[in-house]
């Protein structure tokens, strides 16, 4: 049976050989120079799945009750995701050797570099175990915001609603994400030789304005192009059937490019599933998290967004679509055609006794609770009451006099949004503005407010004084207030944000004075021959009391 201490282990194993594979792609690409462009991005997305993986840790040591089926999950996540690390591992060794075997040839290198920039692009496999790692860190992610969303006991907490949050938006992007076809290409060893298979993005580096080549099926044309690559040394380019082959005396032999086509075999060892194996394993996988995951989700009562259940043509389990909380709820009761327009009583229910023709009969109690039951004709009632903002779906924005604005989390969540609600902010501020001439129009008549906020000169301040800035906004999270702020401290009128001020200009203060006093005590004690022990005594408390502070 799974336990998170077995699982903490496992995930820190594979965290660590992450980092350790990220960081060597780093340098392979700064060996291979402007080439490596593609070997970086791959590189920061395993670095970014081994980020995960250290958050999973923690999270598992903070989680307590995990369910048995939770842990399960969990642990054949990680086993898939060991499985696709020991790949990679094993890339990584066999380019280590090229890497030193072509190290003492700037023209190798540079080509070496552009084959395998190729093979990291448009090779299958490399291609579905980039898919396949980026799949399993979204089944991760599901995975543990279901399990805190799950064992959480305060449900007001702000870390749970953002687990919910992030579940939600998890499910609705894996609802568009369409089934993955497996090729059987992939299942063949790759005999193909790399120094003819060269796009035209591998062309960008060396020349803009090669000409195009005209492709002959009974003939082979080849056009030469001076290079000048950097580190390619009196070496010319042809381009045969659309394909780039650099001619020079120092390239790669036929041995160099049979050792770099046979990278992509070292994903699929003998010891390890072959690659349909791992692609079905993810399949099933995938569908039991996107299942956990709506179970737990649906069974919380409080859920800030109803989950429509839609059935998907291509994966074969149900999909979510968000609803808007804030719409109305419609009900549909169905009626009979045979009632009354406006019935009073259940057709089925017998007439009271003292009921005249053509008059509206009495209700006693037990017609009363007649008419509360669900299986009941009736029309519903038009008066709906207000639904209140959803507080996890905008932004508290404080302005500069203390007052309170709600901007929707869609229209803020980027710098520009936020940076347009402030503008359309500005007949509340000049209104509560005192003297409007003296701090907001300079002496030529220009609005100095309008000034500030189309140079942008503010910024916002969140929680503990966190000043949030144009970089640091899509950090922000629905349900967070913060307060408006300019570089002019004559608008920043707000009392809150005046106070917190204060009272931190304040504690710096006394906390000053508290050590030039100390230091200075501190000084007389080593200026004074022989202290006596009460003197002592005291000083030392005060420095104890001082650090404890």
């Amino acid at each position: 049976m799974a336990d998170p201490l077995s699982i903490a282990a496992s995930v820190v194993g594979l965290a660590s050989v992450g980092f350790e594979i990220a960081k060597s792609l780093h340098g392979l690409a700064d060996a291979v120079g402007s080439a490596g462009e593609q070997v970086r991005v791959y590189a920061s997305e395993i670095e970014v799945f081994s980020r995960v993986l250290q958050l999973v840790r923690y999270q598992l040591h903070e989680l307590q009750d995990v369910s048995i089926n939770g842990l399960e999950l969990l642990k054949d996540i990680v086993d898939i995701c060991e499985d696709i690390v020991k790949r990679l591992h094993a890339l990584m060794q066999s380019l280590g050797p090229l890497l030193s075997r072509f190290k003492d040839s700037k023209n190798k290198l540079l080509q070496f570099g552009i084959r395998l920039e190729w093979i990291l692009t448009k090779k299958e496999k490399l291609l579905f175990y980039r898919a396949t790692l980026k799949q399993q860190q979204r089944n991760l992610t599901m995975a543990m915001n279901a399990i805190r969303l799950k064992t959480s006991r305060d449900r007001s907490d702000p870390s749970v609603r953002l687990a919910r949050s992030s579940l939600e938006s998890t499910l609705a992007i894996q609802a568009t994400l369409k089934s993955a076809k497996f090729s059987t290409q992939m299942l063949r060893s790759s005999n193909e030789s790399s120094q003819a298979i060269l796009t035209s993005r591998t062309l960008d580096p060396f020349h803009q304005d090669l000409p195009e080549s005209t492709t002959d099926t009974s003939s082979t044309t080849q056009t030469e192009v001076n290079v000048d690559g950097d580190g390619v040394d009196d070496a010319a380019a042809k381009i045969e059937n659309g394909a780039l082959v650099l001619a020079s005396v120092d390239s790669l032999t036929d041995d160099d490019l049979a050792a770099i086509d046979q990278l992509e075999s070292s994903l699929e060892p003998s010891s390890l599933p072959s690659t349909y194996e791992v692609w079905e394993e993810m399949r099933v996988l995938t569908r039991r998290t996107v299942k956990f995951a709506k179970k737990i989700l649906n069974d919380e009562v409080d859920s800030t967004i109803p989950l429509l259940e839609t059935r998907s043509g291509t994966d074969g389990y149900t999909t979510s679509a968000p609803v808007d909380a804030s719409a109305p709820i419609k009900t549909s009761v169905p009626v009979d055609a045979s009632a009354p327009v406006n019935p009073t009583i259940p057709t089925d229910s017998p007439a009271p006794a003292h009921s005249a023709p053509g008059q509206s009969p009495r209700i006693n109690a037990s017609q009363q609770s007649n008419l509360k039951s669900p299986s009941m004709s009736t029309l519903p009632s038009r008066i709906e009451k207000p639904v209140p903002p959803n507080p996890d779906n905008w932004i508290k924005v404080e302005d500069s006099f203390g007052n309170s604005h709600l901007c929707a989390y869609d229209d803020c969540s980027t710098w520009e949004g936020i940076c347009t609600f402030i503008g359309s902010m500005k007949p509340n501020l000049a209104r509560n503005l005192p003297e409007y001439n003296k701090y907001w129009r300079s002496q030529t008549g220009e609005d100095r407010y309008r000034d500030l906020v189309q140079s942008r000169d503010f910024h916002f301040v969140g929680a503990d004084d966190m000043i949030i800035g144009a970089n640091a906004w899509s950090l922000v999270q629905p349900g967070w207030t913060v307060q408006l702020e300019f570089s002019d401290d004559d608008f920043n009128t707000n009392p809150n944000l005046k106070r917190a001020r204060m009272e931190k200009s304040l504690a710096w203060e006394k906390s000053e004075a508290e050590t030039h006093k100390a230091k200075e005590e501190l000084r007389i004690m080593k200026e004074s021959p022989l202290p006596d022990m009460y003197q002592l005594q005291h000083i030392a408390l005060q420095r104890i009391s001082f650090v404890a502070l």
